[in-house]
């Protein structure tokens, strides 16, 4: 025979179900935190493969236009055009910089990284800010 005490103790209790929510709900938040992280670097690292794509396009507009012997007249451009197709791309608030250095053209592509801990910064790129990625070509003359 049972006694009244065992039927009360089959089941879970009010407060064992709402530690078990609890702690469902910490593990699901840890989860989206993660997931949002993530999704910054990936959009970071397409950001870098636009500006990538960007910096040759730049380099093979300097070189047509040093061809052609328009260099000088066409710099302004050039570095408009690329900040206009940084900014289609998505890249936010870039900045184009094309610059003489050792007779040969140095070519910055800078745009704001959305944490200051994962901004990419190359080895060309001195003035850049802590918080923008920069990615830089030199063309040897």
């Amino acid at each position: 025979m049972t006694t009244s005490k065992q039927r009360l103790q089959k089941g879970f209790s009010l407060f064992e179900v709402l530690i078990a929510m609890l702690v469902a709900a910490l593990g699901i938040g840890a989860l989206m935190n993660i997931h949002t992280q993530n999704l910054r670097q990936v959009h970071d690292n397409a950001a870098l493969k636009h500006g990538q794509l960007l910096l040759d396009n730049m380099v093979h507009r300097v070189q047509h236009s040093a061809d052609n012997g328009t260099l000088d007249a066409d710099k302004n451009s050039i570095k408009q055009a690329i900040e206009q197709q940084a900014t289609d791309a998505g890249l936010r608030t870039p900045i184009a910089t094309l610059m003489e250095r050792n007779g040969g053209q140095l070519l910055q592509l800078q745009w704001d990284a959305h944490d200051t801990d994962d901004a990419v910064v190359r080895k060309l790129c001195n003035s850049a800010e802590s918080n923008r990625h920069c990615l830089a070509l030199w063309i040897a003359p």
